[in-house]
């Protein structure tokens, strides 16, 4: 006797992940063609002319870039300062915290 779970066709699954990743594609290149205009862009003592997609890609870059090095930072210093209170059992004083930051032992 044949087994009934054989004879029946399998669904081919749906790709879902390349078909988001269409999906942003496109977004993407109606938001270029859409923001290609050249605009006037001024910053402290910078000044220039770009399209306004070169605008917007350097903000997110430098945005990107920030959200990356923050918790960075935030982590190394909050490990710091439990390795000073650590080794002092003391509130964090901010000299030895910059010696200990250095690499030097007081």
């Amino acid at each position: 006797m044949a087994d009934r779970g054989d004879s029946q066709p399998q669904k081919k699954e749906t790709n879902w992940r390349a078909w988001g990743l269409g999906v942003l594609i496109l977004l993407v290149l109606i938001f270029i063609a859409q923001n290609s205009q050249t605009v006037k862009i001024k910053f402290l003592f910078f000044d220039a002319s770009m399209p306004l997609i070169f605008g917007l890609l350097i903000a997110v870059i430098l945005g990107v870039l920030i959200g990356y090095i923050g918790p960075i930072v935030r982590r190394r210093y909050g490990d710091l300062v439990q390795r000073v209170s650590f080794d002092t059992n003391t509130a964090l004083d901010p000299e030895r915290a910059a010696r200990v930051m250095a690499g030097i032992r007081a």
